[in-house]
């Protein structure tokens, strides 16, 4: 609140200067976008090397390696790479580097649900028969595989029995076969509770594939990564056998390089590769309404896990972690981590801050939430506050 509370005056008395001094014409408005981009940053110097300096931290004490983009009311407030792309230290890490977003990459699988859903094309109460024929396991719909009530059994440790040549990757369908087939039991009745479901999210890519009629990845891009800008951004599908440019690799808290899992075949829980810049862009995207009708986002924000809630526990919307911070303010946001790679996504509603951070290297803890959302605000980087929000949750990733 700090932070805010300074800008906001500061941000006043700009507006109103900029409303005595704004003339007519192209050129007056050129001028006046470099005079506030300039007018912004300077504003921001303060914070953004306050901010620096943390990570220069992380960075030094092989804590964080890593990109980080942190803005506050679309403002960028720092945008910049630390460390390198390989413990050798011989590349360093660049913005167009791309990232595995691991568990982030759900917020992704959630809007290609929810703007088919908007299309009418899918029906979130509807069971997930409609969509996959004959599926063995009933009562399920398509909003409780979006808020983890789903019950059934991770894929992640079922594949590891029924998957025998782990030398050939594994595939939405295969992973289909295996529920059909060899119908793991459940862990819990369908909405009996919230568990924390990859397999939810893995169906959820097969229904928006059996409904568009096109491959999760070629969706992905043509209906949400190529309308904004989102350049840096694929889904990484191993079966498909397509490389993508500037791709990481993950490395454990050894420094030794993560192989290429048989699991990286499966999409829609994990799998995106993206930068920080590009996810910015997303959250732009939310703020300003786009790509969902208003009230699908709202929907997506809104609580489905209440009883979280009241076990101290973060609640779950459809594709987005809620919480109320310790300042007292609305967050949404989503944390990933897979083989070597950790990711945050933190959106701030009530201040509209945006918190972005991905990493390749496991040498550390994660960082809490709460210590985030306090660095964004000014604070004193909220050492002593840690979120208990990133505790492991049933499955071997988040």
């Amino acid at each position: 609140m700090r932070f805010f509370i300074s800008f906001f005056i500061v941000l006043v008395l700009f507006s109103s200067c900029s409303e005595h001094h704004t003339g007519e014409g192209a050129t007056s408005k050129q001028t006046n976008s470099i005079d506030s981009t300039a007018y912004f940053d300077s504003l921001y110097a303060p914070l953004r090397e306050q901010i620096d300096t943390f990570f220069i931290g992380k960075l030094n004490r092989k804590e964080f390696n890593g990109s980080v983009l942190i803005a506050d009311k679309g403002h960028v407030v720092l945008k910049k790479s630390y460390g390198f792309t390989s413990p050798d230290e011989k590349d360093s890490l660049q913005l167009h580097h791309r990232f595995q977003l691991a568990s982030v990459s759900k917020p992704f699988t959630s809007a290609a649900v929810l703007l088919l859903a908007d299309r009418g094309k899918i029906h979130l109460d509807d069971s997930i028969q409609v969509y996959l024929d004959s599926f063995p396991y009933h009562g399920i719909t398509v909003r409780m595989l979006l808020c983890h009530r789903g019950g059934l059994s991770n894929y992640n440790y079922f594949a590891d029995e029924y998957w025998s040549d782990k030398s050939k990757p594994v595939s939405n369908d295969s992973v289909l076969m295996m529920l059909y087939r060899n119908q793991p039991k459940p862990y819990y009745r369908p909405n009996e509770k919230f568990d924390y479901s990859n397999t939810g999210y893995m169906l959820l890519a097969s229904i928006v594939e059996k409904v568009s009629g096109e491959s999760f990845s070629s969706f992905m891009k043509k209906e949400i990564f190529d309308p904004l800008g989102m350049t840096h951004s694929a889904i990484y599908d191993r079966c498909a056998g397509v490389e993508i440019q500037d791709r990481l690799e993950g490395y454990d808290w050894k420094d030794r390089k993560i192989e290429d899992t048989y699991q990286n075949g499966v999409v829609g829980d994990k799998g995106m590769y993206s930068t920080v810049e590009d996810l910015f862009l997303f959250d732009r995207a939310i703020h300003k309404g786009k790509l969902l009708k208003p009230a699908t986002w709202k929907e997506a924000f809104r609580s489905h896990n209440p009883d979280r809630g009241e076990n101290g526990k973060d609640d779950y919307g459809l594709g987005w972690r809620l919480k109320t911070s310790f300042a007292g303010y609305e967050v949404v946001y989503h944390t990933g981590w897979w083989k070597g790679f950790r990711s945050y996504f933190i959106r701030n509603i009530t201040l509209d801050q945006t918190i972005i951070l991905t990493d390749n290297m496991k040498r550390n803890r994660f960082l809490g939430i709460e210590e985030l959302l306090d660095l964004a605000d000014g604070g004193s980087f909220g050492s002593a506050l840690m979120s208990d929000s990133l505790a492991v949750e049933g499955g071997n990733k988040k």
